[in-house]
């Protein structure tokens, strides 16, 4: 269904001599569409109607609104004293970063041997192939760094990595931790 053009106007006058609500659909001057005519009933069916889409494309755009930020993961708050004495502040922030891919096939074998059995003359097998490359970045708080990269396509074990970089402030006794595998 194609939506209506931008410049049509819709307008609803109540008709005392009918008792009835009558609908007009104007671009411009002309009727894009017939007039309907609606009971009382059908009228508050529609005006609740129209309210709910404006109510939530309201809602919709207040949560895109409150949400902008980077990623599609939202920014995870924990809100413990001793998380943020530890961490530095109450905020867990993970980016994700790659892509995916699954192949799913299947495979129909027909061996016309004469010494197989029938059910055995006929196989099916699946065939699956991933590919993942992705990286994380993240961080606890503002002392714990946290970076991953995994990629299914490595030559060697040792490209998949993950680090973890800790860095307290001056005045604490643990001021700079890094693991590196």
């Amino acid at each position: 269904m194609l939506p209506d053009p931008p410049n049509l106007v819709k307008t609803i006058e109540y008709d005392a001599a009918t008792s009835q609500y009558v609908l007009y659909e104007r671009v411009g001057n002309f009727n894009y569409r017939p007039p309907r005519y609606l009971t009382f009933a059908e009228y508050l069916a529609l005006k609740q109607r129209q309210d709910q889409k404006i109510y939530f494309r309201q809602q919709a755009d207040n949560y895109a609104y409150q949400s902008q930020q980077e990623g599609f993961i939202p920014q995870i708050k924990i809100r413990s004293r001793t998380f943020e004495q530890m961490f530095g502040s109450q905020n867990i922030t993970i980016r994700p970063q790659g892509s995916a891919e699954m192949i799913m096939s299947g495979q129909i074998n027909n061996n016309q041997n004469p010494l197989f059995n029938t059910k055995q003359r006929s196989q099916f097998n699946f065939n699956f192939d991933q590919r993942i490359q992705m990286n994380v970045t993240g961080s606890i708080g503002d002392k714990l760094k946290i970076s991953t990269n995994y990629n299914t396509d490595a030559q060697y074990q040792f490209e998949n990595q993950i680090k973890l970089d800790y860095t307290g402030n001056p005045d604490e006794i643990i001021q700079k931790i890094e693991v590196v595998p």
